[in-house]
């Protein structure tokens, strides 16, 4: 009996495990809506997002009652539009996404029981209005080198907003107990020659924005030449004004002085000459002056040596005997 003992509670503890199994079951608060079902018939909800719903809860076994378990968080599909014809007859491929979740879930068991047949009709509502959304649009409403100019923002809102009438249209009937949360365009293609098309349409574009640009500039650069030459033309106006001005009184000042020298043509020919010496000596210039003409220059040249003396704090030698015949100066050693 002993030998048969562990055996026995180990099967008695699997024998509770699977009761419990069949009698219990967990509600998660992220992700989980449970209804239980009474002989096919929704008698309990339980949403895990509220609070006092998540967790452990009990039933009774099957047949009596069973659980159907639906994922609460939104949910994404994607549909590959085929083509379709723009308002200017361009074909453009799209492909668009959608984000759903379940709103109603008694609504949704009862008109779709399935998560898998609840994706094929949400496929079938994106494909059909997201079709008439971009028909409704222009080429350069999808493609345009001038982010402003698109309008995928509308597209979107605009497939979503169809997608709602549609649903509210079947709803009248029979509840899905579905709700949209978003549509986006994931993305936009083009058949080959479509591309170039739209390729050479964007070039038109730009050639036609560039030429427009260059004329504005060379308009506005006239412009600025124009303003440039006008105020030129002012300036030496202005400028020949003032220097004739100068000019008259200049020569009313000239011929006030020349009446004066007329006056005094010795005084004239000294201040010219002065005036030659000035800007004559401004440059290296070398004088030669004769002692003869210039007694000065003698007595400076005999002089030089007591200058010297005088100069450096010396006793002044005595003065060399007169003599009307010019004699050679001695210098001193310093000197030479």
């Amino acid at each position: 009996m002993r030998e048969h003992l562990g055996k026995i509670v180990l099967a008695l503890g699997v024998v509770v495990v699977l009761l419990l199994s069949t009698v219990a079951y967990k509600v998660d608060e992220l992700s989980d809506i449970v209804l239980v079902k009474t002989f096919n018939k929704i008698t309990r909800v339980h949403v895990g997002s509220q609070s006092d719903q998540a967790g452990l809860h009990f039933k009774w076994p099957y047949p009596f009652q069973r659980i159907v378990r639906y994922d609460m968080r939104a949910q994404l599909l994607e549909a590959a539009i085929k083509e379709t014809n723009t308002v200017d007859k361009y074909n453009v491929l799209v492909s668009m996404f959608c984000s759903w979740r379940i709103a109603d879930p008694e609504a949704f068991h009862q008109r779709m029981v399935e998560t898998e047949k609840a994706v094929d009709y949400i496929r079938q509502q994106l494909l059909a209005a997201g079709g008439t959304a971009i028909s409704e649009q222009s080429m350069s409403a999808l493609v345009n080198t001038d982010p402003q100019k698109m309008k995928l923002r509308e597209i979107e809102d605009r497939t979503r907003s169809l997608m709602q009438q549609a649903m509210r249209m079947d709803q009248a009937e029979h509840n899905t107990g579905i709700e949209i949360v978003r549509v986006g365009i994931k993305s936009i293609s083009l058949p080959g020659e479509i591309s170039t098309q739209v390729i050479n349409m964007q070039k038109e574009e730009r050639n036609a924005e560039a030429k427009a640009l260059e004329a504005a500039g060379q308009s506005e650069a006239e412009a600025i030449r124009a303003r440039a030459k006008t105020a030129r033309e002012t300036i030496l106006s202005f400028a020949d004004r003032k220097a004739a001005e100068i000019r008259s009184r200049g020569m009313q000042q000239a011929a006030e002085i020349y009446k004066k020298f007329r006056q005094e043509p010795e005084l004239a020919m000294f201040l010219r000459a002065l005036e030659s010496l000035q800007s004559e000596l401004q440059k290296h210039a070398i004088i030669l002056l004769d002692s003869s003409v210039l007694p000065s220059v003698g007595w400076l040249q005999t002089n030089r040596p007591r200058m010297a003396d005088m100069k450096m704090g010396l006793a002044p030698a005595s003065a060399p005997a007169k003599d009307d015949k010019k004699a050679p100066t001695t210098r001193p050693a310093q000197d030479r």
